[in-house]
């Protein structure tokens, strides 16, 4: 008689399987199940975005207990930002792309060398976007449909940002490269600059800086003509906007899987498996939102008032 295996509950595989995800031990994306490596990846990549989420929304519960003023100009600032995060979207676009398809080919050192070039690259568009921002901050505000209060009390944090816009550049690109190696630690021994690798890099870039700057326009429209009504309703905009990509950047962690999961498939030469693995990810992703829609549906105002006290903001 043959030994009947015990069974493994769902709680344990899902343990396993979420320790395996955050573990240190490297998969090959492209000999494991596709439902298995979209797990892995998407676990890790999630939480990341979670992470990132919590700081926007810890920073708004607490600005609404400062002023309308610093809820105004906060979200104001952050519209204008999102330009930036653009070429941060864009350049770890590139990054991703170049190193899935370099992993995918098992060409570790071709890898290595695109994500150093994508960094210098970042470092000039920082300068780019660091010097008009840092002297034009009043202006951009005012320009944004900023109360004088709020310009007043918030150009400094402006100033701020827009100066030390590398870091937000760096996140999407240095998170970028090691989506697109699986989270594999790839060491960056070579940051000469190598121009047939950044123009290769930039003309992926630019594609996918556009579609993020066609949203980051509207995004800017819309606070601005909501901070034409005041602060409140500013603060009122800016929070639920906080509120709604708490939710949504998640499902942006499982589109990165997919992205990682096309290059590396691609650079081995499976082209049906990258695609499949787009479809995999698109599944469980819409099983995602459509949980998240039905929250946000049936309890706006209990969300929000969390974040909101009682006064003119909350109504």
């Amino acid at each position: 008689m043959t030994a009947k295996l015990p069974k493994i509950s769902f709680t344990s595989r899902a343990y396993r399987l979420f320790k395996d995800a955050l573990g240190s031990h490297e998969h090959d994306l492209t000999a494991i199940s596709l439902r298995r490596a979209v797990v892995l990846l998407s676990i890790p990549m999630m939480l990341e975005l979670v992470l990132e989420s919590v700081f926007a929304v810890v920073n708004i519960f607490y600005l609404n207990r400062l002023s309308v003023h610093a809820v105004s100009v906060v979200g104001l600032t952050e519209a204008v930002i999102t330009l930036v995060y653009s070429v941060g979207v864009g350049l770890g676009a590139a990054a991703t792309a170049y190193v899935a398809r370099r992993t995918g080919e098992k060409n570790p050192q071709g890898a290595s060398v695109s994500a150093a070039q994508v960094i210098l690259v970042s470092f000039v568009m920082s300068v780019v976007l660091a010097v008009p921002g840092y002297l034009f901050a009043a202006d951009i505000l005012h320009l944004m449909g900023a109360e004088p209060e709020a310009i007043r009390i918030g150009e400094t944090y402006t100033r701020i940002m827009f100066a030390g816009n590398l870091s937000i550049i760096l996140l999407f690109v240095i998170n970028g490269a090691f989506r697109g190696a699986g989270n594999a630690s790839i060491a960056m021994k070579s940051l000469w600059p190598d121009l047939s690798v950044i123009r290769g890099l930039i003309s992926v870039a630019y594609p996918a800086t556009l579609q993020f700057l066609i949203a980051s326009a509207s995004w800017i429209v819309i606070a601005a003509l909501v901070a034409q009504y005041g602060s409140a309703a500013s603060g009122g905009y800016q929070t639920t906007v906080r509120l709604f990509l708490f939710f949504i950047l998640p499902a942006w962690g499982m589109s990165n899987a997919a992205a990682t999961l096309v290059g590396q498939n691609l650079g081995a030469k499976l082209p049906d498996r990258a695609e499949e693995s787009v479809w995999v990810s698109l599944k469980y992703n819409l099983i995602f939102m459509a949980a998240v829609t039905a929250l946000l549906v049936i309890f706006p105002e209990k969300l929000l008032s969390v974040f909101i006290p009682p006064g003119e903001t909350a109504r």
